[in-house]
């Protein structure tokens, strides 16, 4: 499992993101901060999920909601309510999108349909 590169982004993605997490204000470190950390261990939960299972459809999707989800969230920390500066939220996201190219690779390779439905 140390050896997979999606692992290790997420390893690196969360150790980031707790750094950019302690910029929060005090009042915000039980909401939308501890929804983030809890994003980010999500991600690292259902990357060793579908590294382990056979059949991974259904778990990869469910990784690229849950990447998407704080994508979403770093974006509205950032734009909407301002409590990271702007290199770390460009520092984030790029961990971030890295990871997201990596869990899209990883999707296609599967032959997993990772497009959207409205």
């Amino acid at each position: 499992m140390k050896n997979l590169l999606v692992y290790e982004k997420c390893l690196d993605l969360i150790k980031y993101g707790t750094i950019a997490l302690r910029q929060f204000p005090k009042y915000e470190k039980f909401c939308l901060a501890a929804l983030m950390r809890e994003q980010q261990y999500k991600i690292l939960g259902l990357v060793v999920e579908a590294n382990k299972k056979y059949h991974k459809q259904t778990t990869l999707r469910d990784l690229d909601i849950a990447h998407e989800t704080l994508r979403v969230f770093v974006e509205l920390a950032h734009r909407r309510l301002k409590y990271i500066d702007h290199k770390k939220y460009l520092n984030w996201m790029e961990r971030v999108d890295e990871l997201g190219r990596i869990i899209g690779g990883w999707m296609r390779s599967q032959g997993v349909d990772g497009k959207r439905q409205a």
